[in-house]
């Protein structure tokens, strides 16, 4: 009876304590996201961002009229759901996040979570 009394009590506190895998809006670590924008006029941009638990890289590409500028980068980052704020060579950004959507600065870069 005492055991069984003991297994009652403990079983709350096991599912309790164990969290969802949808819940987790702390954290940006190991999430990739993608952007790419093709406006028809012969300019299209695509990047890349990379998370890891306070830095991220990044990488992409710049086309316009068949010339093409590579570009890549390193910095970290705070995450606040849903805010980020980059830090790279100084340079700070800002970000918001909803569902799978980031948008990126003043800009309205958007990248789609992968």
């Amino acid at each position: 009876m005492k055991k069984l009394l003991l297994l009652l009590l403990v079983i709350p506190f096991i599912f309790g304590s164990c969290s969802s895998d949808d819940d987790d809006n702390n954290s940006l670590n190991g999430t990739t996201w993608e952007s790419y924008e093709d406006e028809g006029d012969g300019y299209i941009y695509k990047s890349t961002l990379t998370f890891y638990e306070s830095t991220y890289s990044g990488y992409g590409y710049e086309e316009y009229n068949g010339k093409k500028y590579e570009f890549q980068g390193t910095g970290t980052y705070k995450y606040n759901h849903p805010n980020v704020t980059f830090t790279e060579d100084g340079e700070t950004y800002t970000a918001k996040i909803s569902g799978n959507k980031m948008i990126v600065g003043e800009e309205d870069i958007i990248y789609t979570k992968k």
